[in-house]
């Protein structure tokens, strides 16, 4: 038997859903990413994001972060795909 970790950062959104169930089940844990799952999500995402008209460049990195971890949250931790795109925190 494989055991399931649950990411840092979804660990409220997994006690939330505990909360509203009453109980805890195996299938609140949400399945880790692949990385070509990662990749392809990443490489989307910047494809989406030149796409938009932006006048704020930078907040580019801010909302593609967003739309990254929209689809994986939960699933893999966000200081691996803020490292994998070079996302800095309050950085400008």
């Amino acid at each position: 038997m494989q055991i399931k970790k649950i990411p840092q950062d979804a660990l409220l959104t997994t006690l939330q859903t505990v909360a509203e169930l009453g109980m805890f089940t195996e299938e609140v844990i949400q399945n880790p990413a692949s990385k070509k799952e990662v990749d392809e999500i990443i490489n989307n995402a910047k494809s989406d994001c030149d796409k938009m008209t932006i006048y704020n460049q930078n907040s580019k990195s801010i909302l593609l972060m967003g739309m990254i971890m929209k689809k994986l949250r939960g699933r893999i931790s966000a200081k691996v795909i803020a490292d994998k795109i070079g996302f800095v925190k309050g950085v400008k």
